[in-house]
């Protein structure tokens, strides 16, 4: 529920004041109004050895559950341990297919600089892992999050703990 409710300012895509928000209207104050809703993230998922099959399977049921709370996304899921696995585009209402191959060391490097590549970076990037390996010597310029079930030091980024259905 953190996460979901932390990405839900990012399912805002534009302001515009024609029409303007109804909000204030009625007292004379203009504001602009919202233009679109459509969610637009990048997500990592960490498939490197210390990442167990159940893990992974709390990982995916997150994904699964941000694409059905929010309608309209466009997600970049990027899948890496010590290196770029996968990297797969998904839009609202298309199949989701996984390729979670993986199981040597862990490197949060490869997707921060793999994102570097893009034309325009992402509002925020979810970052599903156990947080066991070796963290980038730079912040960068978009928001992280880091997913994940245990409590440890981050060097940037905000960390949301995932719990499982016990607790």
């Amino acid at each position: 529920s953190e996460l979901r409710e932390r990405i839900g300012g990012y399912y805002i895509s534009d302001y515009t004041l024609v029409p303007p928000s109804k909000k204030l209207l009625y007292d004379g104050i203009y504001l602009p109004g919202v233009h679109s809703r459509h969610l637009e993230l990048a997500i990592a998922i960490d498939s490197s050895g210390s990442v167990d099959e159940m893990l992974l399977s709390m990982f995916i049921s997150e994904v699964e559950s941000i694409m059905e709370t929010f309608g309209s996304y466009s997600i970049d899921l990027i899948v890496c341990d010590d290196r770029l696995r996968s990297h797969t585009r998904f839009e609202n209402g298309e199949n989701i297919e996984y390729f979670l191959i993986g199981g040597g060391g862990t490197d949060f490097t490869p997707v921060f600089t793999h994102i570097e590549t893009w034309s325009h970076f992402p509002k925020a990037l979810l970052y599903f892992t156990d947080l066991d390996g070796k963290f980038p010597l730079y912040e960068p310029p978009y928001e992280t999050l880091w997913i994940t079930p245990v409590e440890r030091e981050i060097p940037f980024g905000r960390l949301i703990l995932l719990k499982d259905e016990n607790g």
